[in-house]
Parts: C-alpha cells; sequence; structure tokens
C-alpha cells in the first residue's frame, strides 16, 4: 500500500505517494474522489469523460538499455 501525506511547502500544500518498486496507484483527476488523491471510481458518475492517471513505481537500474 502506498505512503500518503500532506505537506506544506512556500505556503502550498502538496500530497506525496511514496510508492514501492512494482506498485501501481489510480490517481484522481475529477477530484470527487472521497478517497482523494486516489481515484475511487466516482468520475463514472460525473458528466465528463475523465479517468484516473494511472501510475507504477519501477526501479531505475531495471529500465536501463542494455
Amino acid at each position: 500500500m502506498p505512503e500518503i501525506t500532506n505537506a506544506e511547502k512556500n505556503g502550498k500544500l502538496r500530497v506525496i505517494v511514496k510508492l514501492k518498486t512494482g506498485e501501481r496507484i489510480s490517481i484522481c483527476r475529477c477530484f470527487a474522489s472521497k478517497e482523494f488523491p486516489i481515484c475511487d471510481g466516482s468520475h463514472r458518475e460525473l458528466p465528463f469523460n475523465i479517468g484516473p492517471a494511472v501510475v507504477e513505481a519501477v526501479n531505475p537500474e531495471e529500465e536501463k538499455p542494455a
């Protein structure tokens, strides 16, 4: 499960999501989620077509070309 924290920097609130390698998370883009910033599927009930941004943590060492 990702670690989610809220932090303030320079007067702006930031949501920090820490993932382990291989973890995947759906980030809400419609702002209707009751679990914000995590998508809970609330966008399906909205009149516009916007889904989550799906993010997966990768190990940069594994992504290097051979």
